[in-house]
């Protein structure tokens, strides 16, 4: 074997899912409400003659850019939102230090060792209080930036907007950078990207997985100064971002229908959150397509789950996670087909499965 770099060698590999087929795969956040015949009927449309083809990405930015609110040269196209994290770790990392506030989306943490980036850790306490204060004292010179998960994966939790300034602002004043990672917009509703215009360290990272449901398309980008964005293209591939995504998001992004399910969902949402209250469990404030929420025993849940062949995930060794996940549950929202054997299932739910 080539012996491969220090940081490398003892890395672990990012697990990938598997033999899912025959389950209602509720365990990776994807978005269960984006129907088969929607993305047929923008497949039927596409001008298949551009995948024989190496990509150009002038339009695609263009519309994206009018979808965010922002100008053109202050949009990336990524290949998913992955490397658009990648892409800022390995830009921007001369000091080799970045603060997180964990638990939060992993794979931060795996990037970073891949960077041989070490992490200043501040913990969420047991009442998943966002730790502001804490933040704020340890943003110093000694760190290249901050990476921000909002809405939050895994808590499902939302960063006030306030609190956010105030860390970019104090982040701006050392150097450092500032990742919001919006991958949750569409649920959400709430983003900064206004705010770039008054803070060049301010980098958002957005994505085509969740809210649109084209998780297979890996297809994110990044929204940030102009500066920044030439900076990021250094670094990005020529044509990192498929001919096929890129035509598929070209047809997509003038259907005014495609985000149509968001009132359904919220409604199903609400549903399930009032029947895990019912129960007395606890269930955190989700502004995602997931609900985060603890049971008696997460492990026996999980087969229970999994024997009436629904996949969950148990967030009880949750990377980071300091013990204040265990016996927590992440599930996706079903959708209207989906729902009436969900809510069953846990209605009919106890202990013993």
């Amino acid at each position: 074997m080539i012996k491969p770099k220090h940081s490398v060698l003892n890395l672990e590999c990012w697990p990938m899912p598997k033999k899912r087929g025959g389950c209602l795969c509720l365990n990776l956040n994807e978005n269960m409400f984006i129907t088969p015949e929607k993305i047929k009927g923008i497949i039927s449309e596409l001008n298949l003659f551009e995948i024989n083809q190496y990509p150009e990405y002038d339009r695609l930015t263009l519309l994206i850019a009018k979808y965010s609110g922002v100008k053109s040269p202050n949009v990336l196209l990524t290949n998913g939102a992955d490397q658009a994290i990648e892409l800022v770790l390995r830009t921007f990392n001369r000091k080799k230090r970045v603060l997180m506030i964990l638990p939060t989306f992993s794979y931060y943490q795996h990037v970073c060792a891949v960077e041989g980036i070490s992490i200043k850790k501040i913990f969420f306490n047991k009442r998943f209080d966002f730790p502001l204060n804490q933040i704020l004292k340890n943003i110093q010179k000694d760190i290249d930036g901050v990476l921000l998960c909002n809405p939050s994966n895994p808590l499902s939790t939302a960063i006030q907007p306030n609190e956010i300034i105030q860390i970019i602002r104090k982040a701006k004043k050392c150097g450092c950078f500032v990742v919001v990672d919006e991958v949750y917009f569409e649920f959400h509703k709430s983003s900064l990207q206004k705010e770039i215009r008054g803070f060049n360290n301010l980098i958002i990272i957005r994505s085509f997985s969740k809210g649109h449901g084209l998780a297979g398309l890996r297809l994110g980008y990044i929204i940030s100064d102009k500066e920044n964005i030439s900076q990021f293209k250094k670094v990005r591939g020529p044509w990192d971002v498929n001919g096929f995504s890129v035509a598929f998001v070209l047809g997509m992004i003038h259907n005014k229908e495609w985000l149509s399910f968001l009132p359904d969902m919220n409604k199903i949402k609400k549903e399930l959150i009032l029947l895990l209250q019912k129960k007395k469990w606890k269930v955190l404030d989700s502004h995602t397509n997931f609900l985060t929420f603890q049971v008696p025993d997460a492990e026996v849940f999980v087969h229970y789950m999994k024997k009436h062949r629904v996949l969950v995930c148990n967030l009880s060794s949750y990377p980071d996670s300091n013990g204040i996940l265990k016996n927590y549950i992440r599930m996706g929202i079903p959708n209207k087909q989906d729902k009436d054997r969900i809510i069953g299932l846990l209605a009919k739910y106890d202990l013993f499965g």
